[in-house]
């Protein structure tokens, strides 16, 4: 038998273990661990009204909300997700007074705003 055909002929045989390995069932020896993580949903709140100002600085967010006798003052920050009525983000510069939004934030925290949405632009 020539070299080439030794060569060929271990090939094949490597080539049929590994295939026939591979075929085989794992073992049922294993263990397998789950684990589950369980949120509590915390209800969001929404409220709708005109912004009465913004001050980037403390990142306090001023809104009159009709029927209600004095203005909601709501925290933002980094994770404060702001938007337009389209859902595109926007930047503070966008929050100015007389604007009309809608405030998100959860029961929890409820003067921490969430998301802030920008009903309309001033041009």
């Amino acid at each position: 038998m020539s070299w080439y055909m030794k060569t060929l002929a271990a090939l094949t045989l490597l080539m049929t273990a590994t295939l026939a390995m591979a075929q085989q069932p794992m073992s049922t020896n294993a263990t397998v661990t789950t684990t589950t993580t369980t949120t509590a949903s915390v209800p969001a709140t929404e409220v709708s009204g005109n912004i009465v100002s913004y001050n980037a600085t403390t990142a306090i967010l001023v809104v009159q909300v009709p029927d209600a006798a004095a203005p909601v003052t709501y925290t933002t920050g980094s994770s404060t997700l702001l938007v337009d009525y389209a859902s595109a983000p926007i930047t503070v510069d966008f929050l100015q007074a007389g604007l009309p939004v809608t405030v998100y934030s959860t029961a929890a925290a409820p003067n921490a705003a969430t998301k802030v949405m920008l009903m309309k632009y001033k041009k």
